[in-house]
């Protein structure tokens, strides 16, 4: 359950973000940027401590979903500014 809620909040919070962003007329490239480069700062520190081998497979792997999570995250960021915080949250689709 905790999870879960984790979950609820860590991605209402990012559409909470966007939305203030998007009023403060600020860059979305800003907030992916700082977003990934603490993400893979993370991940770097948790290999680091982790005696553990990667394959050439694992970040070929890696770098192909980053590249989707940057793409996904442009196209939340465009719906939170297009259709507000909570409709982009709720993955619902409306007809116009």
């Amino acid at each position: 359950m905790f999870p879960l809620l984790l979950t609820i909040l860590c991605s209402t919070s990012i559409a909470l973000i966007l939305k203030h962003s998007d009023t403060k007329q600020g860059e979305p490239i800003v907030l992916l940027a700082g977003n990934y480069l603490t993400a893979s700062f993370i991940a770097v520190l948790l290999m680091l401590l982790n005696d553990t081998s990667y394959s050439i497979e694992t970040f070929i792997f890696g770098a192909l979903l980053g590249f989707l999570f940057v793409a996904s995250f442009f196209a939340f960021a465009k719906a939170v500014a297009a259709a507000g915080t909570a409709l982009a949250t709720s993955g619902r689709r409306f007809a116009r």
